[in-house]
């Protein structure tokens, strides 16, 4: 239906036919002279026309006021009918059957009048509050009500019951509109958020995540849907985009622009693109969007575009596995599904274990994408190569790949390299080098001691056991080799330990666990007896003979928490007292004798 056609139907008042009191008497041609296919809601008169409530009860009647001619397709049927009109019109509805004790019930509404319920034959029974109506004996033709809303923004629900006996058989939902509403933007029924790429939203009206920043040379994009309280388009409005950073270019559509404002006359939905201007190429460029419509503001967003690489932080996370038996990977886990296996972890799946995390930034200090290699001139006998390379990826919707991430090749010794860097290019074609970092390697634990973190525990203190782990060089074991795990789960255990007094002990998981610089700490609580221990410690998965490890043992001393006085103390402090009265009495008679 046209524009033009609505605002025609509009223009008649429904007021007009409240004061006509006969409501079988048509002014105009009717439009339709019958209920809507599989509807119960009769169509608009025809223009000019005022509605009718035939006094048949029969098809001649017509509304009044309705926004458009409901269809099935976009309306629905049966009890999720739906329609739209303004506060100032009549739906005229009808029921299906022609049966008998048919009934129309009418919420954020009421009939214009008690004469506005007919049916052809029957008794009928209007509610003093005018909120329904029912044919109370049998009819022969359908009941027909003439029904006005109560206010704008008040939905009217209209229910029928075909045979009033059993449940409703249809159901109306009404969306009610101030009469000037058409053509006025409406924020709950049009969809404006930030989206990667300008299309629709996931969720009407809300930003899609991650979509307010943009890489370097790429655009912020701001889709818009707009229409009014009708779920109409706004067709032919003013839309103007403002950029408060004059650094910015915005476009709509993805056209060509220059400047940080940019208008159009609306037709559909479509977006705006904020990007960096030509003065600002490579560039962080960040500020906001304004959209407006008609001369009002109806959308801010805050956006960035970032700016190309301008630095690299590499940081190690762990040590790296020596190479003494030909390959390393295994230890780091799947960089990539290379086998094609399905359900493979990988890293996306956060299974990939490397080394050393790095981050890339902007001139700004924004993160931005880098994908990074090795400088050959930093590597020496002990680092050979770099291994797997994580690209540093921040805008990624995956938290697994937003950070990047290194693995090395190291040699068969363990040692460190203090000064390896890694490298990329920005887009401006220069070379960025990340800090000087250390690589250390080592090998898997062969070897292992104990320790506690006190020479004596009171009864209830908390003892922290510290396993150091060594590799076959003597130096701390990596951060891969698991020195505990199922069935070769390690055991602490000694007399000093309570009854369930494990609080963190070696794991028992199939993914076992390694140590984390050559040191593992477990805590375990000291029991209410005193004495001297033995504390058995056995790491199956370490022990071996080749380097001479089995279980240890670690002497624990465990002390009273409150200090207790023996009877042999009491009789030397007294003995020790009297004897120090004696000397003081001795002393008292000299003196006296002197004088």
């Amino acid at each position: 239906m046209s524009t033009k056609t609505i605002k025609q139907r509009i223009a008649v008042v429904a007021v007009s036919a409240l004061t006509a009191g006969l409501f079988s008497v048509v002014s105009a041609p009717v439009a339709n002279g019958a209920l809507i296919t599989s509807m119960n809601i009769f169509d608009n008169t025809s223009a000019g026309g005022i509605y009718v409530v035939a006094a048949s009860g029969g098809d001649a009647s017509t509304s009044q006021g309705l926004v458009a001619s409901p269809t099935t397709a976009a309306n629905g049927t049966g009890l999720a009918q739906a329609a739209a009109m303004y506060s100032n019109g009549v739906i005229v509805v009808g029921t299906t059957a022609t049966v008998a004790a048919q009934k129309i019930s009418i919420s954020g509404g009421s009939l214009v009048s008690a004469a506005t319920c007919t049916t052809a034959a029957g008794t009928l029974a209007v509610a003093a509050d005018l909120t329904s109506c029912t044919a109370t004996s049998a009819s022969t033709t359908r009941l027909v009500a003439g029904i006005k809303p109560s206010a704008a923004g008040t939905p009217l629900v209209i229910t029928g019951y075909d045979n009033s006996a059993n449940a409703a058989n249809w159901k109306i939902t009404v969306t009610v509109v101030a009469a000037g509403s058409a053509g006025s933007f409406s924020a709950s029924n049009s969809s404006i958020a930030l989206t990667v790429g300008g299309g629709a939203p996931t969720t009407a009206n809300v930003d899609n995540p991650g979509a307010a920043v943009a890489a370097n040379n790429a655009c912020v994009e701001l889709y818009y849907d707009l229409k009014d309280a009708l779920l109409l388009p706004l067709t032919g409005a003013s839309v103007i985009a403002k950029a408060s950073n004059s650094a910015m270019a915005l476009t709509i559509g993805g056209t060509t622009g220059t400047l940080p404002i940019v208008n159009n006359t609306y037709s559909s939905a479509t977006y705006i693109s904020a990007c960096q201007n030509a003065a600002n190429v490579n560039k962080a460029v960040t500020g906001t969007i304004t959209l407006t419509v008609d001369g009002v503001d109806v959308a801010t967003r805050t956006v960035l575009i970032t700016g190309q690489l301008a630095s690299i932080t590499v940081v190690e996370v762990a040590t790296a596995v020596r190479n003494d038996a030909g390959t390393t990977d295994s230890y780091y886990g799947p960089f990539t599904d290379d086998a094609g296996i399905t359900g493979t972890a990988d890293r996306s799946t956060g299974a990939w274990y490397p080394s050393h995390t790095y981050t890339a930034k902007d001139a700004a200090g924004n993160l931005v994408a880098a994908d990074v290699s090795i400088d050959t001139t930093t590597l020496d006998a002990q680092v050979t190569a770099l291994g797997d390379d994580g690209t540093a990826d921040p805008l990624n919707a995956d938290s697994d790949l937003r950070t990047g991430g290194l693995t090395f090749a190291c040699a068969d010794t363990s040692g460190a390299n203090t000064k390896v860097k890694v490298k990329a290019t920005a887009a401006d074609t220069t070379t960025i080098y990340s800090n000087a970092f250390t690589v250390t390697c080592a090998g898997d634990a062969v070897n292992y001691t104990a320790s506690t973190d006190k020479a004596s525990y009171n009864t209830g203190d908390v003892m922290t056991v510290t396993l150091s782990f060594t590799d076959k060089s003597g130096k701390a074991a990596n951060d891969y080799g698991l020195v505990s795990k199922a069935s070769y789960v390690g055991t602490i255990a000694s007399g000093a330990i309570a009854t369930n007094g494990t609080v963190t002990g070696p794991s028992s998981a199939a993914t076992g666990e390694a140590a984390s610089g050559g040191k593992k700490a477990y805590k375990y609580i000291i029991g209410q007896d005193t004495g001297s221990y033995s504390m058995a410690v056995d790491f199956p998965n370490v022990n071996n003979s080749t380097y001479s490890q089995s279980a240890i043992t670690v002497p624990v001393t465990v002390k009273s928490a409150t200090t207790t006085v023996s009877n042999a103390d009491v009789l030397k402090s007294i003995v020790a007292l009297i004897a120090s009265i004696n000397k003081q009495i001795q002393a008292l008679q000299k003196l006296i004798l002197r004088r």
